[in-house]
This record gives C-alpha cells, structure tokens and sequence, in this order.
C-alpha cells in the first residue's frame, strides 16, 4: 500500500543496505560464492544485537566479507 502511494506520488527513494555493499564488494573482490554467502550470513547475526545498528552499512558489510 505505502509502495503503490510512493509510486504514484513519484518519491524516488532508496535505502541503502549492508547486503547492497557486501554484493559490491563481493564483485569487486571477485570471491567464491562459500565466502560469500558466509559474509553474508555474519551480517544477518550482526542484525539480531543491537549494538550494531551503529556501525556504518559498508563497515559492517567490509568487516563481514574480511571475517569470511
């Protein structure tokens, strides 16, 4: 519902993520899909404390791929 209101009022917004870094990364490092997918799984634990919601989307999403 809010989606289609957006829509039609023509806001363009975007929300930048954790995942949307750590897929850049991921290309740019150009690593195997296992370290992949372990990066991301450290970011979705990190989501669960909430602690972490004070660490920038692209150092968390940095310090997950150097972790795996």
């Amino acid at each position: 519902m809010e989606a289609a209101m957006l829509l039609t009022l023509d806001f363009n917004i975007n929300f930048v993520s954790s995942n949307s870094f750590l897929e850049r990364f991921v290309q740019m490092a150009k690593v195997n899909k296992i370290t992949a997918d372990l990066a991301q799984y450290m970011i979705e634990i990190a989501l669960l404390d909430y602690d972490s919601i004070l660490v920038r989307p692209s150092v968390m999403a940095m310090g997950a791929l150097y972790l795996a």
